[in-house]
């Protein structure tokens, strides 16, 4: 155990701030990108009645059109 003792020189905390902050941004960037594309890529949702009949193999009764 040693007593604690004064810094002789400043500590920096800012020496690699903004290189960090760049690289977070971009890596943040790029995988909310990715991310956008693999979930567009991977879809599972039912576009269309004709698709609704392939995938669950059942006919489709009735539609509910979307009014904008």
């Amino acid at each position: 155990v040693e007593q604690a003792s004064v810094p002789l020189l400043p500590v920096s905390h800012r020496k690699g701030l903004l290189f960090f902050v760049f690289v977070g941004a971009v890596a943040g960037l790029g995988g909310g990108v990715g991310l956008a594309f693999a979930l567009e890529f991977v879809r599972q949702g039912l576009i269309s009645p004709k698709a609704a009949e392939q995938r669950l193999r059942i006919p489709v009764l009735a539609t509910v059109s979307y009014k904008r």
